[in-house]
């Protein structure tokens, strides 16, 4: 995990992103494993590697992403699952 300072950074990211475009889209580790197709185990290890996006924060429930980089990191490392992010 990365330090309190890094997460607060991504989150100040993701109020900016929401501001920019109106809409924040988030997923959580649910959602990443019904993308990816996968187990709750497997969706566990691909999150939990160095390719994978940081959270956008890390809250009491869990971990939440934005779901631009999860359907990018989806784009660039498994293209065969493109169709399922929508």
């Amino acid at each position: 995990m990365k330090r309190a300072s890094a997460q607060r950074t991504h989150v100040q990211f993701a109020c900016f992103y929401r501001d920019r475009v109106g809409k924040l889209r988030l997923v959580a580790s649910q959602e990443v494993q019904e993308m990816l197709g996968v187990s709750r185990t497997r969706a566990y290890q691909i999150t939990n590697s160095k390719t994978f996006p940081d959270p956008a924060a890390v809250l009491s429930v869990g971990r939440i992403w934005l779901a631009e980089d999860v359907e990018r990191w989806i784009k660039d490392h498994r293209p065969d699952l493109q169709d399922r992010e929508a």
